[in-house]
């Protein structure tokens, strides 16, 4: 998806509406029929990923992130 197709998606939602990153398999996943809010990811980050991030003769691209808890620092999955 490019940028400008994003922000025209979101340019059609009400403009006061949060934006979270949505993980539907764990959501179900954990739901008992009472509704869940596992895999809602409400603090994302937003950032170019350039040349310091992305090995050589890559392309730049939008990274749109989230801290996702089913994993520490180290990127070792957490039981």
């Amino acid at each position: 998806m490019k940028n400008k197709d994003l922000i025209e998606k979101l340019s059609q939602l009400p403009e006061d509406t949060e934006v979270c990153i949505f993980d539907w398999r764990k959501n179900l996943s954990d739901d008992c029929g009472e509704g869940s809010s596992v895999g809602i990811y409400p603090k994302i980050e937003v950032a170019l990923q350039g040349k310091d991030e992305i090995r050589e003769g890559s392309k730049p691209w939008i990274a749109i992130g989230f801290q996702n808890i089913d994993y520490n620092d180290d990127g070792e999955f957490v039981e």
